[in-house]
C-alpha cells in the first residue's frame, strides 16, 4: 500500500472577545464536518460543549476523543482542537465560552480556587465527559446552553451558579495536573501524529502495525514504543478502543442493527466485534443499547 502525502495540520489562535461584565457567551448550533481534520485552533478562555445529535471524535492535541449524543466537552486555554462528525452520523453542537476566573471574581477565595482552568487539560485529562457516566457535569453544562440561549431574567445569576458547580465538579475529578505545560510528551505524539491522523480518519478499515509504522518513518519497535509514550496504549490496543468508543456513540445516536455497525467501525465478524465490545465496554451491544435508552427516557 503506497503512503499517500501527509497534510500538515494548521494550528490558529482565536482569542475571543468576552464582555468584561459578564464574560459568558454562546456560539449558534454548530455540526462539524466529517471531512479529514487538518487544522487545530486554540482559545483564550475556557470553552464548554453540549452534543445534542450524532457521533464523531474530537482532536485535542495528540489526544482522539470520540462522543455522542449527551456528551460534553471541556477545553481549556491551553490545547489546540477539532472535533470532526462521523460521515454516518452527522453531529450537533452548542458550544459556550467563559472565563470563570473573571465570572467569580467576586466569589469567596475557595469559590476563586476552582475557577483556575490549567488543570482541566493536559495529556492525563479526558476532554470529553460521557453522558450517561458524568451525569451532572451533563445537566449543567446543558443548563448553561438552555440559560445562554433563553436569557430569561435572571438567567446571568443562575448561569454564574451552573459554572461554579461545574467547575468545582471537574477540579474534583481532575486527572490533569497544572503544573504541565501544554505539549507535556509532545515529542512522542508529533513523532506518532500521521498516524493518528490516519487511525482517526479510517478506524472502519484494517489497519495494521506496520502500515502505521510507515507512515512515521520508524521501524515497527520504535514506532509501538513512541505509541505506547505517547497514548498510554499499544497501537491495536488504541485501535480496538476508539471503534468501540465509536461503536457506543452509534448505538446511542442511530437506530442501525448491531452487524451494521459492527462493519462500520472495522470489524468483520460479529463474534470478533461482541468479544471487543464486551472486554472494553463492560456489556454486550445489546446491553449497551438498552442501558442508553432507558437513560435517555429517564432524564
Amino acid at each position: 500500500m503506497q503512503n499517500r502525502p501527509l497534510i500538515p495540520v494548521r494550528r490558529q489562535f482565536s482569542p475571543i472577545s468576552l464582555p468584561d461584565e459578564f464574560p459568558v457567551t454562546i456560539l449558534g448550533l454548530h455540526s462539524p464536518p466529517p471531512a479529514p481534520v487538518d487544522w487545530l485552533h486554540q482559545h483564550d478562555c475556557l470553552e464548554l460543549g453540549y452534543c445534542h445529535q450524532g457521533a464523531g471524535v474530537f482532536i485535542v492535541e495528540d489526544k482522539v476523543l470520540p462522543f455522542g449524543p449527551g456528551d460534553v466537552s471541556v477545553i481549556n486555554d491551553r490545547e489546540m482542537h477539532r472535533a470532526r462528525s462521523s460521515a454516518t452520523a452527522v453531529s450537533s453542537w452548542s458550544f459556550v465560552l467563559v472565563d470563570p476566573a473573571k465570572l467569580l471574581a467576586t466569589a469567596g477565595a475557595r469559590e476563586r480556587e476552582v475557577a483556575r482552568i490549567s488543570r482541566l487539560g493536559g495529556p492525563r485529562f479526558g476532554n470529553i465527559f460521557k453522558g450517561a457516566e458524568h451525569r451532572r457535569v451533563a445537566e449543567l453544562v446543558r443548563g448553561v446552553v438552555a440559560e445562554m440561549r433563553d436569557a430569561a431574567p435572571g438567567y446571568r445569576a443562575v448561569v454564574k451558579g451552573h459554572v461554579l458547580a461545574l467547575m468545582a465538579l471537574l477540579h474534583r475529578g481532575a486527572a490533569g495536573d497544572g503544573s504541565e505545560e501544554p505539549g507535556a510528551g509532545r515529542e512522542s505524539a508529533e513523532r506518532v501524529a500521521p498516524a493518528l491522523d490516519y487511525i482517526a480518519r479510517n478506524y472502519g478499515k484494517p489497519i495494521t502495525v506496520p502500515q502505521l509504522a510507515e507512515m512515521c518513518f520508524a521501524s515497527e519497535s520504535a514506532f509501538r514504543r513512541r505509541f505506547k509514550a505517547a497514548t498510554g496504549r499499544a497501537p491495536q490496543e488504541y485501535v480496538a478502543y476508539l471503534r468501540i468508543q465509536m461503536a457506543t456513540a452509534l448505538l446511542e445516536s442511530t437506530g442501525a442493527a448491531v452487524l451494521e455497525i459492527a462493519q462500520r467501525v472495522g470489524y468483520r465478524t460479529l463474534s470478533s466485534f461482541n468479544r471487543h465490545f464486551r472486554r472494553i465496554s463492560g456489556c454486550s451491544p445489546r446491553q449497551w443499547r438498552q442501558r442508553s435508552s432507558s437513560a435517555a427516557g429517564g432524564g
